[in-house]
């Protein structure tokens, strides 16, 4: 069986893949009656982040080999054809990924210093500062910002109740981590809750996602994972105002394209810290 016979139909399928796997949807701004009368929120923070970089790119010829074929499918059918055809690829795979991968050195101080980006980062202090400063919520007041478990205040600093209470929540990971030589770049996620003070009714409930720009992996762990650590500040400072903003300033839906959002209209757009 010739190479190029097979060229076909694992083009096709990739094209399929790639078609099915892009989406868009939006997210709709909260309702005009439950931002109507609101002039100040508390806010409650919370959230993880995956810190385990162990398994970032792959460690020498042998994982990446490894690596390469457990991601290929049985698609090929039965018989002695199906079988040969479902080998030579699973050959041609093995090759690729042996070739593709970086060495053990440079992969062991690779997962090193991305874990200890990862670690390092405060991000719901990060997120904290930023809400607490932020002026995204127009003419909303943030009363209190707390970090999860301590209690959030529902009172503003003259004493007044507030009218809303924002829990968010949050989760950090590494994109295409489980490549041979991936691109990664740092997801971050927010979700909100906007509720009454006594957290008896709901209003409002979305998600929010950033995306910061993929880097090669080594590239991303270099200098202890600087530009991780970018991202994950860029993240903190996009997340806070793109939530506050939305909530009860912009009136119009946000896009999120395959599980990233563009947040070029914010109104600090053209001062976010670079992805």
């Amino acid at each position: 069986m010739k190479i190029g016979r097979l060229a076909a139909p694992l083009v096709a399928i990739a094209t399929v893949a790639s078609a099915c796997s892009s989406r868009t949807f939006e997210i709709n701004p909260m309702s005009e009656s439950a931002r109507a009368s609101v002039s100040s929120v508390s806010i409650e923070l919370s959230g993880s982040k995956l810190v385990d970089a162990s398994g970032v790119g792959a460690r020498g010829t042998d994982e990446g080999a490894r690596r390469s074929t457990s991601q290929i499918p049985r698609m090929y059918g039965g018989g002695l054809v199906g079988l040969g055809v479902h080998m030579l690829v699973k050959g041609m795979a093995a090759a690729t990924g042996a070739a593709a991968a970086q060495p053990e050195l440079v992969v062991d101080e690779t997962r090193g210093n991305l874990q200890s980006a990862m670690q390092d980062a405060d991000f719901a202090e990060l997120m904290r500062a930023r809400l607490t400063s932020s002026k995204a919520a127009g003419a909303v007041q943030v009363a209190a910002v707390v970090v999860s478990p301590a209690t959030v205040p529902l009172l503003d600093a003259s004493g007044t109740p507030v009218n809303q209470l924002i829990t968010l929540d949050y989760r950090l990971l590494l994109h295409n981590a489980d490549q041979v030589n991936p691109s990664v770049g740092l997801v971050a996620r927010v979700t909100a809750r906007v509720l009454s003070p006594d957290r008896k009714r709901l209003f409002y409930r979305a998600t929010w996602t950033y995306c910061g720009e993929q880097h090669n992996f080594v590239q991303m762990g270099t200098s202890n994972g600087a530009i991780l650590r970018q991202q994950t500040d860029g993240a903190a400072f996009v997340l806070a105002e793109a939530v506050l903003y939305d909530l009860y300033v912009n009136k119009k839906p946000r896009k999120e394209t395959n599980g990233c959002m563009d947040f070029s209209d914010l109104p600090s757009a053209g001062s976010q810290p670079k992805a």
